[in-house]
């Protein structure tokens, strides 16, 4: 299987279902619905075949799909869709880098079992960018992923990040109080809370090794706090 940053070389490529093979249609200029039939005929194909799914450079409107087969994205392999599920039950290999643009009613769900960690930067959080909020990401993935990963950064976000999803983790890159690399999640909101995490003590749902702060002053009567446990488990 191919490790991340991995090029795609005579080898691993006859390992790969390629979507955009004319035997499938995937296209950067496709419509939303034909990519989706795109993808889907694609993802059986990779089943029957027992080989991956690669999805290479560019961006591809879409519906709805459920990948059954493992799909593979190139960096700079983005699903783009307004509404539908994009179901990932097979598992992933994606770059730390952004791979949905997800608007309106869509969102994406991944396998429990087959992806165990994944990343905020995959909604197109950017990480040590004051100019971009990172709370929409950061929470799409918290929903999403049994294991959200922060990289040793700062995220900016301009309101609160809450993990209420049982058995989701969010989990930074601090390796100890004096460590100079840190996960930072830096909130520019003077009122907002930052963090909050809540469970309801069936399966809590767990916070651990990332730092909170404000690039502004806290607004004392907004009643905002850095961090807010409710029912959960803070590591």
């Amino acid at each position: 299987m191919l490790a991340r940053g991995q090029e795609l070389n005579a080898t691993t490529a006859t390992t790969l279902i390629n979507a955009t093979d004319d035997a499938y249609g995937l296209s950067t200029s496709g419509t939303a619905a034909a990519n989706a039939t795109a993808l889907a005929a694609a993802d059986t194909a990779a089943v029957s075949a027992g080989k991956t799914l690669w999805i290479p450079k560019g961006s591809y409107s879409t519906t709805g799909v459920t990948f059954t087969s493992r799909v593979y994205c190139d960096v700079g392999a983005i699903f783009v869709a307004s509404t539908g599920t994009l179901a990932f039950n097979g598992g992933v290999e994606w770059h730390t880098s952004p791979h949905l643009t997800l608007t309106g009613t869509a969102v994406a769900t991944f396998s429990k079992q087959k992806t165990l960690v994944g990343y905020a930067e995959w909604w197109g959080a950017v990480t040590n960018s004051e100019g971009t909020d990172c709370k929409a990401a950061l929470n799409s993935a918290i929903f999403a992923l049994v294991k959200t990963q922060l990289m040793p950064a700062t995220y900016y976000v301009s309101g609160e990040v809450h993990n209420n999803e049982n058995y989701h983790s969010l989990i930074g890159a601090c390796a100890n109080l004096y460590s100079t690399t840190r996960s930072v999640i830096r909130c520019t909101s003077s009122s907002s809370t930052i963090l909050t995490i809540y469970g309801n003590y069936v399966g809590l749902p767990k916070v651990g090794d990332i730092y909170v702060d404000r690039s502004v002053a806290p607004l004392i009567s907004s009643s905002c706090v850095g961090v807010k446990i409710i029912g959960a488990y803070y590591a």
